[in-house]
């Protein structure tokens, strides 16, 4: 897991509970403690991507997928979590252009999955 210190590895691990209890804003109170020391981390943003999005909080999970797809643009999985904050927001052109950003040059999965779930 990175470069991370001792202590932060504990922290990011705490997360991964506190994400499978529901425990969203202690999560992300976490999270934007250790996006201090660490700005250009995708994991770190992208858990608050993933806990601002199950919160419902769209604006927010798509200002840190935009983050994490600036830092990894191969990621799918970052790259769907901008998609969907986007859709969910009715901002589809903007939905479909990030989308189209990925599948044109990418194998693709999970944008098939999500296809049909979304249907």
């Amino acid at each position: 897991m990175n470069n991370y210190s001792e202590t932060d590895r504990d922290l990011i691990e705490k997360i991964f509970s506190l994400k499978e209890k529901e425990s969203y804003v202690e999560g992300i109170e976490i999270l934007l403690d250790l996006e201090k020391g660490y700005k250009s981390d995708k994991v770190i943003k992208g858990l608050l991507g993933t806990f601002y999005y199950e919160m419902k909080d769209y604006k927010n999970s798509e200002k840190f997928f935009k983050e994490t797809t600036k830092i990894n643009p191969h990621s799918e999985l970052s790259s769907l979590g901008l998609y969907v904050s986007l859709f969910k927001q009715d901002k589809i052109y903007k939905a479909l252009k990030e989308m189209l950003r990925y599948i044109s040059s990418h194998k693709f999965e999970l944008y098939i999955d999500i296809s049909v779930l979304m249907l």
